[in-house]
C-alpha cells in the first residue's frame, strides 16, 4: 500500500523536473508533465480509499497547481483544510495565494501555454529589435495565434503590468 510519506516523495521528485518556483508558476517543462500526472493519478487512488485523509487533499492541491489547475488546487486545498483539526496559517496563505492566481489566469484569457509560446516570440523578437515602448509585437502574435478577444486580452496583459512588449515579456511572463 501506498503512504502519504511516498506519494509526497513521488510529488517532490516530479516538482524537481518542472523548472517551477513556489510562486507565479508557469507551464511546467514538458519532461515533467508525465512525472506530475502519475503523481496525480496515484494521490486520487489513495483520496479513493482514504477520502478523510487531510494531508492527501494538500497533496492533490499542490501537483493541481504545478499543472496550472489553479481552481482544481484551491478546490483540493479547501477541502484539505475543511478535514483537518485545526487551521493552520500556511495554508490560508496558500489558499489566499491560489485564489489570486486563479483569478489572474482567469482574467488575462490567455493559457499557460499561449504565454509561454509568446514569451519565446517576445524574446526572439525583442532580441532583434529594441522595443518600441508599444504593443506592437504582442498583438501581432496574438492576430497569429490567440485570435479572440485580442483587445481584452491586450487589456489584461496592461492590467498585470505589461504595457509595452518588454513589459509583456518581464512583468507578465
Amino acid at each position: 500500500m501506498t503512504t502519504i510519506a511516498e506519494l509526497r516523495s513521488q510529488l517532490i521528485a516530479a516538482q524537481k523536473l518542472t523548472g517551477q518556483s513556489s510562486y507565479e508558476r508557469r507551464a511546467p517543462s514538458p519532461k515533467a508533465i508525465p512525472a506530475l500526472l502519475k503523481a496525480k493519478t496515484d494521490i486520487q487512488a489513495f483520496i479513493l480509499l482514504h477520502e478523510s485523509e487531510a494531508q492527501a487533499h494538500r497533496l492533490l492541491s499542490t501537483v493541481q497547481e504545478c499543472l496550472l489547475n489553479y481552481p482544481g488546487a484551491r478546490a483540493s486545498l479547501e477541502l484539505a483544510i475543511r478535514l483537518s483539526s485545526q487551521r493552520e496559517a500556511k495554508d490560508l496563505k496558500r489558499l489566499a495565494l491560489l485564489r489570486e492566481y486563479e483569478k489572474k489566469w482567469t482574467e488575462l484569457l490567455i493559457s499557460p501555454v499561449e504565454l509561454a509560446g509568446l514569451g519565446s516570440f517576445l524574446e526572439h523578437a525583442l532580441s532583434k529589435q529594441l522595443c518600441n515602448h508599444s504593443l506592437e509585437q504582442t498583438r501581432c502574435w496574438l492576430a497569429t495565434h490567440s485570435p479572440t478577444k485580442i483587445d481584452s486580452k491586450l487589456k489584461a496583459l496592461r492590467h498585470w503590468g505589461g504595457y509595452c512588449d518588454c513589459e509583456v515579456l518581464h512583468n507578465v511572463i
